[in-house]
């Protein structure tokens, strides 16, 4: 993991950032229309990609002769699928909203320590045995092991690791950028984005719905 450094101790600055690089990442309607929420709510100016974004909208929508939403989508990218990976910024969103940040910000903070914890632990020889006694022909934990240890550490059952893993590692079918921005922190008063590289500069990836391992 990388650190995206913010010099600032304000949110609203922060999260559209965040949703910017998320945007850049993959373009979804979702984070521009939360961007022009927020500076809407506190009388900013939109950034660039959101400008961006509505001269293409706008275009789309005039002249596609389609007249749908982008985020009503289609069976082989259902709009659900993408709601699923925008909705961590919604509930940043909703907290912001609600006065009531901490616990929003405590998820961002627990999703990254499990991404990076199951890339630590998927290179840590096993040192177990088996019910024999005999040493396990697998050298490497199996997920099961790792889940299970994440979640003893946490206070969280390893179904429910797994689940936030699975979530968290979850790939678009193709992707603009190589850095995948992964979770909006709050360290010592300032904020942080931490991100990830997924590909090399300046190409474009195809996963076709696979999940990115560490």
């Amino acid at each position: 993991m990388a650190k995206h450094l913010l010099p600032t101790t304000c949110f609203e600055t922060a999260f559209i950032e965040y949703l910017r690089l998320r945007f850049e990442f993959e373009p979804l309607t979702h984070y521009a229309m939360a961007a022009i929420h927020v500076c809407d709510e506190t009388s900013r100016e939109y950034p660039d990609f959101v400008k961006g974004f509505l001269a293409w909208f706008a275009s789309s929508f005039l002249f596609s002769q389609k007249g749908a939403l982008p985020t009503q989508g289609h069976a082989a990218n259902p709009a659900g699928a993408r709601w699923g990976r925008y909705r961590d910024c919604h509930d940043l969103l909703e907290g912001w909203l609600n006065d009531d940040l901490d616990a929003a910000l405590r998820r961002q903070e627990t999703k990254l320590i499990i991404l990076e914890e199951v890339q630590i632990k998927l290179a840590e020889q096993r040192d177990d045995v088996s019910v024999d006694g005999r040493r396990r022909a697998m050298t490497k934990k199996p997920m099961g092991v790792i889940f299970g240890e994440i979640g003893d550490d946490l206070g969280m059952s390893a179904d429910t690791v797994k689940r936030w893993y699975n979530k968290a590692s979850e790939m678009p079918e193709e992707f603009a950028s190589y850095i995948e921005p992964v979770a909006l922190l709050k360290i010592d008063g300032q904020f942080t984005i931490e991100t990830r590289e997924v590909g090399k500069q300046g190409e474009i990836k195809f996963m076709r719905g696979k999940k990115l391992r560490p």
